[in-house]
């Protein structure tokens, strides 16, 4: 995020009861001049600025950009506090969707061999027409959203494998005790 000045605010991390914010600037009596305002804002709170080069922005690209695999975490917990916002018990199972698009037919063919080996059902093959042929294989399995990142993580991994792209996962709302599905 561009802060004016030459100043991008490019992530955090917390750990250990600290919360780091990192910035890239050109200037970091620039940036130093723009962060003493927030510190004023906010004496209850604890400071420590400090500041090292990194032309090459390796501390954004090896450390904060998250790998393919805390991408798809963090999806999947965007869409677990989609479902618990509209009254979900993520504990409850039910049957997950997800779907995975590949190029290659082939991949297809061994994709629905690797879901059948790992209890998946209702598998369905198409393609989308106006989209160049794309190939696309839905499929389901009974689990409880709470622990959907257990499975997705090997459903991304094989897909991108075979040269495929998993494209995420959804169900039904269950409410409460009942199991009342939405």
């Amino acid at each position: 995020m561009y802060l004016g000045g030459a100043v991008f605010y490019v992530g955090r991390n917390t750990s250990d009861g600290n919360r780091d914010f990192y910035f890239y600037t050109a200037s970091l009596d620039k940036l130093h001049r723009c962060l003493d305002t927030v510190v004023k804002a906010f004496p209850q709170y604890e400071f420590t600025l400090g500041g090292r080069e990194d032309a090459e922005w390796s501390t954004y690209l090896e450390f904060l950009t998250p790998s393919p695999a805390d991408k798809q975490r963090i999806m999947d917990r965007r869409v677990c506090e989609q479902l618990r916002e509209h009254g979900d018990d993520l504990s409850i199972p039910r049957e997950i969707d997800h779907r995975v698009y590949f190029s290659d037919k082939s991949a297809v063919k061994q994709y629905a061999a690797f879901l059948v080996e790992n209890g998946f059902i209702e598998i369905k093959k198409g393609k989308i027409k106006p989209f160049g042929g794309q190939k696309f294989i839905d499929f389901k399995r009974v689990g409880a959203p709470e622990d959907v990142s257990d499975i997705v993580y090997d459903l991304s991994a094989k897909a991108t494998e075979l040269g495929g792209e998993y494209d995420g996962w959804g169900c039904a709302i269950v409410a409460g005790e009942a199991g009342t599905v939405h």
